[in-house]
């Protein structure tokens, strides 16, 4: 049996699709091998076939309805047949939750990736970069893989049991890790509780970690707003575990990580995530910048010295992170990540502290993902202010993490 043929099947067969479930609809321009391998294991089959030269597929005359567990798009699914409308129609015909298995084919001289074939200049069954997980997450469909077999590529996702995100107002989840943040924990929620978006809906998800200085008291207060979660942990862990917390409970469409110290600005979000919302990109990345436009993004008044140490390490660091990663970023360690949470699906984390920044970055981009760069404006605190970076522990957890991340499993 083929790789393709045994994806398939475990997709479809092995995710218990029964008879009860509802036929498997499969979409070719001819015989489907995968389609037919699905229908020895018992799978109740509607062949839907191109008429030669179409582009588009003879649905069944009787649906009036979502109907189908599965749908099957075998070699079907190219730029030129109009992907958009047809992952639109295959939409519509599947159950909430059923599941779409997309088989692609490439040229085998296209350099395409082992890691999905979404990195900018690789192209996959003719959608270039990262175009097909933004169509995918366009048309309504959620929790993507990309597997690579050969020259062919199978893709599984599963439909949304929401309307697509152009058809309803979008989510945001923003992920608010609060540990000893007395000082600014009420600043910083009372401006996101403020903060609106046209045509958008934020929820905010507080992870507090039992804070010594009274932060806690503060955050019950707000444990009752509608728009607001918040999980109690029972010691501190580190940033990295509470993001982990919170990314586990995140619902939204799209994620942030924000702070509670209030170093960074929350205007910034719309213009962090319009590429995201315009389909264009799965991770953004806000790049810091001090605020006078100066060189150097951490300023810590009389503290100069430190301040200049830091941004000398941040140099350091940046260029072992874009040498081990082939990448021409300016910030990769930024507070401010954004993405599409369809990205993270599958991917597993486990770091406690700071380093869960390289880990996230470098796991993302890794699985396809090329972050786009966008200023955020950053206005750093010093140590005495409560920056919780160890200026001599953390940087070693870095380096560790730089090429741990850069050769393990990618998924579980």
């Amino acid at each position: 049996m083929s790789a393709v043929n045994t994806i398939v099947q475990s997709h479809v067969t092995d995710g218990t699709i029964g008879e009860n479930d509802g036929p498997v609809i499969v979409v070719s321009r001819g015989f489907s091998e995968a389609g037919k391998a699905l229908e020895s294991k018992g799978c109740s089959i509607s062949d839907v076939v191109f008429r030669s030269g179409t582009k588009e597929p003879l649905w069944p005359h009787d649906l009036d309805g979502p109907g189908f567990a599965a749908c099957l798009l075998d070699n079907v699914l190219a730029p030129s047949a109009e992907p958009a409308k047809l992952l639109a129609d295959t939409f519509s015909i599947l159950q909430p939750a059923g599941r779409i298995v997309i088989v692609l084919s490439d040229d085998p001289r296209s350099g395409q990736s082992r890691h999905g074939g979404r990195r900018r200049g690789r192209r996959q069954g003719g959608f270039q970069g990262e175009s097909l997980p933004a169509l995918l997450f366009q048309e309504g469909f959620e929790r993507p893989r990309f597997h690579a077999c050969g020259t062919k590529t199978v893709v599984t996702a599963y439909r949304s049991k929401l309307l697509p995100p152009s058809q309803r107002p979008q989510r945001l989840s923003v992920i608010m890790p609060v540990f000893n943040e007395r000082q600014t924990f009420r600043k910083a929620i009372d401006s996101l509780l403020g903060k609106s978006i046209p045509g958008m809906e934020i929820d905010i998800i507080i992870v507090e970690s039992n804070s010594t200085d009274g932060t806690r008291d503060d955050v019950l207060e707000y444990s009752d707003h509608p728009r607001v979660r918040t999980i109690l942990e029972d010691r501190p862990q580190g940033k990295g575990h509470a993001v982990r917390v919170g990314i586990a409970e995140a619902r939204g469409d799209f994620l942030i990580i924000q702070d509670a110290d209030l170093e960074y600005d929350i205007d910034d979000y719309d213009s962090l995530l319009e590429p995201l919302r315009r389909f264009e990109v799965g991770f953004v990345l806000g790049m810091r910048t001090s605020p006078d436009g100066s060189w150097g993004m951490r300023q810590f008044g009389e503290r100069n010295f430190v301040s200049r140490v830091m941004n000398v390490g941040h140099i350091f660091f940046l260029m072992l992170f874009n040498a081990v990663y082939s990448q021409r970023l300016h910030d990769p360690f930024t507070m401010y990540k954004v993405m599409r949470r369809d990205c993270l699906y599958g991917l597993t984390f486990e770091c406690n502290r700071f380093d869960f920044d390289w880990e996230l970055t470098a796991k993302l981009i890794r699985a396809g993902y090329v972050p786009r760069e966008l200023p955020a404006s950053y206005e750093s605190r010093s140590f005495t202010d409560g920056k919780k970076v160890s200026f001599f522990g953390d940087p070693m957890t870095w380096i560790v993490a730089c090429f741990k991340y850069r050769f393990v499993r990618l998924y579980r």
